[in-house]
């Protein structure tokens, strides 16, 4: 079952109280307000998450919320066959697949195999749960140095 961009916000949200309000009912505005949701999240909160979605959330949560900084070089993403096919996406995509919190898919073409991200895949409610718990894992190894 695919999850929506409020649910996984919601999800999110439970897995980190100690940052994000105690209102629930005013998360999305919240978020909006703090800038890691678009006006499209929080105005079609009810459509399932993709991929491309999930990894801008993410990022701009770790970034605004928990003030993880950027890496640097990534350099290292171009692995991504597909990572520039949403320009304003890459770096998004680029830190969250770096840092292990979602991974490629590898597809093969004329017996050629790439890695891809898949941007406009759904996320299942399964993949979210397991997403946020590797946002934990980062975060974990980030501070508890």
């Amino acid at each position: 079952m695919n999850i929506s961009i409020k649910k996984f916000i919601k999800l999110l949200a439970s897995s980190y109280p100690q940052v994000l309000p105690a209102d629930q009912a005013n998360l999305l505005l919240y978020a909006h307000t703090r800038g890691w949701l678009e006006d499209q999240d929080e105005r079609f909160c009810d459509k399932n998450l993709n991929r491309q979605t999930a990894a801008r959330i993410l990022h701009q949560f770790m970034k605004i919320e928990i003030e993880l900084p950027d890496l640097q070089d990534i350099s290292p993403a171009n692995v991504l066959a597909d990572l520039y096919t949403c320009h304003t996406c890459v770096n998004h995509i680029a830190q969250i697949y770096l840092r292990g919190i979602m991974g490629a898919q590898t597809v093969e073409r004329d017996g050629v195999e790439y890695k891809v991200f898949n941007h406009l895949e759904e996320v299942s409610e399964e993949e979210a749960k397991n997403i946020i718990k590797k946002v934990s894992g980062v975060l974990y190894v980030r501070f508890a140095h």
